[in-house]
């Protein structure tokens, strides 16, 4: 008879990830959701995740720890653990047909510039400022930016839990990419006119 317990969703995910279903890395950030936001649960919930109010848990966890964690990071929780509680219950449900669906992506093309299915799978929704769904890896994260009109830059590999340090770093490499306004653009091709014999 499938179990839905709280700990045998922890032992989905040791398995997933040691059989390589999922990605270690992956797995590990999906127990960190659910620790954090599952461990609010009473004995008779944390029995049966198939039966809970997601949305009432998640209400429930943004008032016992809005103090203790950033809105951004338990957006992020929710979204995983969503994901990962419809994904354990799945396998419960009928293990020999489970298979993860961050699996069911095929391999990212080489050029930034593809249009393919699986790339608009990840891009972002319209209207949202990062891809919001379960996502593999950093790698498969692209965030688009409207730099000018016509000209939208897409930065991908940012991870949802860049630190501020990293993110420093990260403009600071972006700055060297600025042309100062005051030297004309040719003075990047060649020497000016004036200096060439």
């Amino acid at each position: 008879m499938a179990s839905y317990t709280r700990d045998e969703l922890f032992s989905f995910l040791e398995y997933a990830s040691s059989r390589g279903l999922m990605k270690s890395r992956t797995a590990s950030s999906y127990r960190s959701a659910c620790s954090n936001v599952l461990e609010i649960l009473d004995e008779k919930e944390a029995s049966d995740l198939s039966s809970i109010d997601l949305d009432s848990i998640f209400s429930r966890y943004q008032n016992l720890r809005s103090m203790q964690s950033k809105p951004e990071t338990m957006l992020t929780y929710q979204r995983r653990v969503k994901y990962i509680i419809s994904e354990f219950v799945a396998y419960q449900d009928n293990p020999a047909r489970w298979k993860s669906s961050t699996q069911q992506r095929t391999p990212k093309k080489n050029s930034s510039l593809e249009t393919s299915d699986d790339k608009r799978e990840i891009l972002k929704p319209d209207g949202a400022d990062s891809y919001p769904g379960p996502i593999e890896d950093a790698a498969e994260i692209v965030h688009k930016f409207p730099l000018r009109q016509g000209t939208q830059v897409k930065v991908l590999g940012v991870p949802f839990d860049v630190t501020k340090t990293e993110m420093a770093r990260f403009t600071a490499w972006l700055s060297n990419l600025v042309v100062p306004e005051e030297e004309p653009r040719q003075l990047m091709l060649g020497a000016p006119p004036e200096l060439q014999e």
